[in-house]
């Protein structure tokens, strides 16, 4: 056992049952998660631009042309509706 988890254990112990119950059910979560994955999630994960190039592979190219041109310096406009700042 690790000094990390013996001090997490002494400190669920110092709690009441009902907190006890809580921090276990959630230890009790994340392990399955972890044995379900069984460590294969850490290496299949693709990086983040490439999971956005599978969400967007399927997009119709006349949607991508109604996309702004000017989103990148206008994000703030597109997202709140501020004036835009270059016009």
């Amino acid at each position: 056992m690790t000094a990390l988890l013996q001090k997490a254990i002494e400190r669920v112990r110092a709690l009441p049952a009902a907190e006890q119950d809580r921090v276990a059910k959630l230890m009790l979560d994340a392990t399955e998660t972890a044995d379900e994955t069984d460590g294969k999630e850490a290496t299949q994960q693709k990086p983040f631009w490439e999971r956005a190039v599978d969400l967007m592979k399927d997009v119709p190219e006349e949607e991508l042309d109604r996309l702004p041109t000017d989103g990148a310096t206008e994000h703030d406009h597109y997202i709140y509706g501020t004036p835009k700042r270059y016009s």
